[in-house]
């Protein structure tokens, strides 16, 4: 059976097509803990803070790479942490990995201390075994529902342009082949 178009994919389907693209471009995995000051300027129930947070690490990833970087995220929340985002993002090559560690934590808003080192967590999605064991995770549906209720939006999910052009194309590859 043929897949459905990309415009007919749920946004979690999108998302979990954009997570392969990742894998598929040598791209990593990374968890976000989000500050404070980063939680509460996200004003989570009178905007959209999904757009904010793409902003911010817009941002970040432009001031480091000096141009956009392909990333994807989903916001988290559940009864042990506090809202976090899950993503995969695509670097220009392993040798990025610590300023892509610098501009996280600047989009995440900086953490001091010992907690400064637990804010983020990144590590290659095709290194140990592929997607499904190393991001399966991130796109538990249960705690997609339970997020989109806690936080009363519907939108919590994000990809950048730039995934979601190589997203689409690896979608259409995959319609042609299988069709």
């Amino acid at each position: 059976m043929r897949p459905v178009a990309w415009k007919r994919l749920s946004d979690d389907e999108k998302l979990l097509r954009s997570f392969l693209t990742a894998e598929k471009h040598n791209g990593w995995a990374f968890t976000l803990r989000l500050s404070r000051q980063v939680r509460s300027s996200l004003g989570l129930f009178s905007c959209n803070p999904t757009r904010l947070m793409s902003h911010r690490l817009n941002r970040e990833l432009k001031k480091a790479f000096g141009r956009q970087v392909p990333y994807a995220f989903v916001f988290e929340e559940d009864l042990y942490t506090d809202l976090h985002v899950h993503g995969v993002i695509i670097p220009n090559s392993p040798a990025d990995r610590k300023k892509l560690i610098k501009a996280l934590q600047k989009a995440g808003g900086v953490f001091s201390g010992h907690a400064a080192s637990r804010q983020v967590k990144l590590k290659g999605l095709g290194a140990a075994g592929g997607y499904e064991r190393d991001a399966g995770g991130y796109l538990d549906y249960a705690n997609l529902r339970k997020t989109r209720r806690w936080l009363g939006l519907n939108d919590i999910t994000h990809i950048s342009q730039e995934l979601r052009r190589m997203a689409e194309a690896d979608h259409r590859l995959l319609r042609l082949n299988i069709g």
